[in-house]
C-alpha cells in the first residue's frame, strides 16, 4: 500500500511540475537614518508585479533588528495609527510601500541605521518564494528618494522555511491587505 501511495505521489507531482517563478521587480529600495537611541526603522520600495496573477508578500528578514514585520497606516478619525498586517496583497502593477502606507518596520534595532550604511532584507512571498534586496540608509531630514543605483531584487538562494517574525493579524474589515498602487507620494 506505501508504494501504491508513494507511485501516485511522485506521479502526482511530476505532472503538477515545479511552480512558476514570480516576475517580481523591487525598485527604489531605502531606509532613513535614525537619530541615536531610536529603536525603529522603517523599509520602503516599489514592487513589480509583472505575473498575470496576483502573489503576496507575507514577510521579512533582516539581521539588523530583532523583529521585522509587515505594517500599514489607518485612519482612525483624526489620527494616523500604524498597524501590522498578516500579509499584502500584489496584484499584477505596481504596490507601492511609502510613508504614510504598506512598509516594512524595523523593530528593535540592534544599533542605529547611519545614512550611508547599507543592509540586506529578504522578503518572503506567497508560496514560500523569497528575494534578497540591498537597502541603502538615505540621511534624516535630506531628500527622500531611493539612489539612483538601487539594484533590482534577486532570487534568494535560501529556502523560506525560516518561521516568520510573527506579524500580528489585520481585522478583517481593515484596508491592510487591499494594495496600494501609483507613485510613492510626495518626499516626506
Amino acid at each position: 500500500m506505501r508504494i501504491l501511495v508513494g507511485c501516485v505521489l511522485g506521479l502526482f507531482t511530476a505532472c503538477a511540475g515545479a511552480p512558476e517563478k514570480l516576475d517580481l521587480d523591487i525598485t527604489g529600495v531605502r531606509a532613513r537614518a535614525t537619530p541615536p537611541g531610536v529603536r525603529n526603522g522603517a523599509v520602503f520600495f516599489d514592487l513589480d508585479n509583472r505575473n498575470d496573477r496576483a502573489t503576496a508578500l507575507t514577510g521579512a528578514r533582516a539581521s539588523v533588528a530583532e523583529t521585522v514585520e509587515l505594517h500599514t497606516h489607518l485612519h482612525e478619525g483624526t489620527v494616523m495609527r500604524m498597524r501590522p498586517v498578516e500579509e499584502v496583497a500584489l496584484p499584477p502593477g505596481t504596490t507601492a510601500f511609502a510613508p504614510g502606507g504598506f512598509h516594512v518596520m524595523l523593530i528593535g534595532l540592534h544599533e542605529p541605521l547611519r545614512a550611508g550604511a547599507r543592509f540586506s532584507l529578504e522578503l518572503r512571498f506567497r508560496g514560500g518564494e523569497t528575494r534578497t534586496v540591498e537597502v541603502p540608509v538615505v540621511a534624516l531630514g535630506g531628500p527622500f528618494q531611493a539612489p539612483a543605483s538601487t539594484p533590482s531584487s534577486a532570487p534568494s538562494s535560501s529556502p523560506a522555511s525560516a518561521p516568520s517574525s510573527s506579524p500580528a493579524s489585520a481585522p478583517s474589515s481593515s484596508p491592510a491587505s487591499a494594495p496600494s498602487s501609483g507613485p510613492a507620494g510626495p518626499a516626506r
